[in-house]
């Protein structure tokens, strides 16, 4: 009975998991906009039951969303329009507070949907939190000017994520000659570390590793 229990659990699990989340970003996305395309589905004297219309407004609002940002993404494309946003952006990083947390997203926005940067360059491992004990971690970027003179040797640094919640970590500074790639992509590093380290990573014996 148990083998079957702990069968039928593998198989129900990685659905479950996945239609929670996308279940959360549906719920996240159409959230801000439920309330007035509610008001006016309701308005329109469907004769629908309440969760119905909650439900068609969610998709309505999804829809619309991503109209919009195909919308945007075909006018960024145009000359006039990348000029109004450049002078958007100038306008932006002079309003005080406000700046700060634009220009931090805007880096971020840019570092995971750019095809020319890449988030994480690949991953790696350290000695952490002992000469004797290793972490896998993932090379983040480079290291800020200001902090060379603080180093006498090469450094890079490297973004520890914590399991099995990778979006949260430490960032550090270390040195190149204890960093070794490992033969890894990134997505495989990812599902190890999310999964405290009982999924392995496997690759065909064919398949190319990540380029680094």
């Amino acid at each position: 009975m148990k083998k079957y229990f702990l069968t039928g659990l593998m198989i129900l699990l990685p659905i479950a998991l996945t239609l929670m989340v996308l279940s959360f970003f549906f719920h996240f996305f159409s959230s801000p906009f439920l309330g007035l395309t509610s008001s006016l589905l309701s308005s329109l004297n469907l004769n629908w039951p309440k969760p119905l219309i909650v439900f068609a407004a969610r998709i309505i609002v999804l829809t619309l969303f991503l109209a919009a940002i195909l919308f945007l993404g075909i006018l960024g494309r145009l000359f006039i329009f990348k000029s109004l946003i450049g002078a958007a952006n100038k306008l932006f990083l002079k309003i005080p507070f406000f700046r700060g947390i634009y220009h931090t997203v805007q880096d971020l926005a840019d570092s995971f949907l750019s095809k020319d940067k890449k988030a994480f360059k690949y991953a790696v491992k350290i000695p952490f939190p002992s000469e004797k004990s290793f972490s896998v971690g993932f090379v983040s970027g480079e290291v800020p000017l200001e902090c060379h003179k603080h180093f006498t040797e090469p450094m890079e640094p490297v973004f520890l994520p914590a399991s099995p919640y990778p979006i949260t970590g430490f960032i550090f500074f270390v040195p190149k000659r204890l960093i070794e790639n490992l033969d890894l992509t990134r997505e495989e590093a990812v599902e190890f570390i999310i999964s405290s380290g009982m999924v392995t990573p496997h690759r065909p014996k064919n398949a190319a590793p990540e380029k680094k």
